[in-house]
């Protein structure tokens, strides 16, 4: 498909519809296997005798394989496609979660989360490479946004699923669930794979410098900034699933259960802020403006929650968490598609590695920043401060980032 059909809208539905619904199905596979041990961490910390805590340090591990495959895909993009790196993901997740079914030990938990990593972070280049081949700029936002709301979908599955059966099977044997579902969906994607596979390149280069991408979105200015944008966002979207149920249990007094029920609407509120937030940008013509909006709700959002009390109703508290995961788990779609149609021609998927490596460094970053100043304050709500300072580097990002695509477009006319 040529870059005037592309423009002109000229790619089919059905072959739009195809792309989408299989590469959400691709990420919404990645997140169950992402939270599925986290979401019976509980259960899996007693069958080994250890805190439940030190089980969540698999979340860490998991993400730091991340961070090296990432910077490391796009030269299989190049050689062997984007959907044959999707399928790669689906695979690796089920070998990651049969090393914990074979080994079912700390030793076993390390070496599977880094399994599962390096699949996580193989997940989102491919998939914008391909979307990035059947979208326009009249529908660039909202396709990238209805993918990515495969991840909180995942998550909620995953959430729902994994407790009972563990609890019926064990978590030895639960964990065969993720593991025929990522081998059965790299399985039906297998007869398609030579039509959207056609742009391989047999000779390139498969293992190069981790450096190179890092250099590429470095020589795009406002990509450049729009990754240390994703990097506080990231921080942001992680910092409030992680402590949104201590602060409203240890804080505000209510039951875990009822806790959890604030959680559930940042979850909810995500899905459907993904899909509005990538229609608006469309309608607008304006992904940074829309960016914007999302960073300066989050930071309003944060500052209303460090005055939340006992007082406070509980529906109001609910409505201000659905509020706030609108808005600061939101991002996502806006935020790649804008990378992917600022990138080189034909560097989409190494653009898009390198900035999730940024976004992967603000998952780590965001909690570990959040629990020191919590350490310092003592109190969840007064800490919610550094999310309202993130949110303000955010707007001075996008505000830079802004400056040099302003800049570029001067340039070009002058030239």
């Amino acid at each position: 498909m040529t870059a005037a059909e592309q423009a002109s809208g000229g790619i089919g539905r059905g072959r739009l519809a195809v792309c989408v619904l299989t590469m959400l199905a691709v990420q919404a596979n990645g997140s169950i296997a992402a939270v599925w041990l986290p979401s019976i961490a509980p259960e899996v910390a007693r069958a080994l005798g250890v805190e439940t805590a030190l089980i969540g340090y698999q979340v860490m591990m998991l993400y730091f394989g991340a961070m090296a495959t990432s910077l490391m895909v796009g030269g299989g993009i190049a050689r062997y496609g984007g959907w044959r790196c999707s399928q790669a993901s689906c695979l690796l997740f089920a070998v990651g979660h049969l090393v914990f079914h074979l080994v079912p030990t700390l030793s076993g938990l390390i070496v599977g989360s880094l399994i599962l990593g390096f699949a996580y972070g193989i997940l989102n280049p491919p998939a914008a490479h391909l979307l990035n081949k059947v979208v326009n700029e009249k529908n660039r936002s909202i396709v990238f946004s209805i993918r990515f709301t495969g991840q909180p979908l995942g998550g909620v599955i995953a959430t729902f699923v994994a407790p009972p059966v563990t609890l019926a099977i064990g978590w030895v044997d639960a964990v065969w669930i993720p593991i025929c579902t990522s081998i059965a969906l790299a399985l039906v994607m297998q007869p398609l794979r030579g039509d959207w596979d056609k742009d391989v390149q047999p000779n390139a280069a498969l293992m190069r410098s981790p450096l190179e991408d890092i250099k590429l979105i470095w020589s795009v200015p406002a990509v450049r900034w729009l990754s240390f944008t994703g990097l506080i966002f990231a921080a942001i979207q992680l910092s409030l699933t992680s402590f949104t149920v201590a602060l409203l249990a240890d804080e505000i007094g209510w039951s875990l259960i009822v806790a959890a029920y604030g959680l559930t609407a940042v979850q909810v509120a995500g899905v459907s802020g993904r899909v509005s937030w990538g229609w608006i940008a469309d309608k607008t013509g304006s992904r940074l403006a829309v960016l914007s909006i999302i960073a300066s709700l989050s930071g309003v959002c944060a500052i209303l929650t460090m005055m939340l009390g006992d007082e406070w109703p509980p529906a109001l508290v609910c409505i201000l968490f659905f509020v706030f995961g609108f808005g600061a788990m939101g991002w996502n779609g806006v935020h790649f598609s804008q990378i992917a149609r600022l990138s080189p021609p034909g560097k989409v998927g190494n653009a898009t590695g390198a900035s999730m490596f940024f976004t992967f460094s603000g998952v780590i970053f965001g909690p570990a920043v959040f629990a020191t100043a919590f350490g310092m304050s003592d109190a969840y709500t007064s800490t919610f401060a550094v999310l309202a300072i993130l949110s303000g580097l955010a707007l001075v990002t996008i505000w830079v980032a802004h400056r040099c695509i302003a800049r570029e477009s001067a340039q070009d006319i002058t030239n």
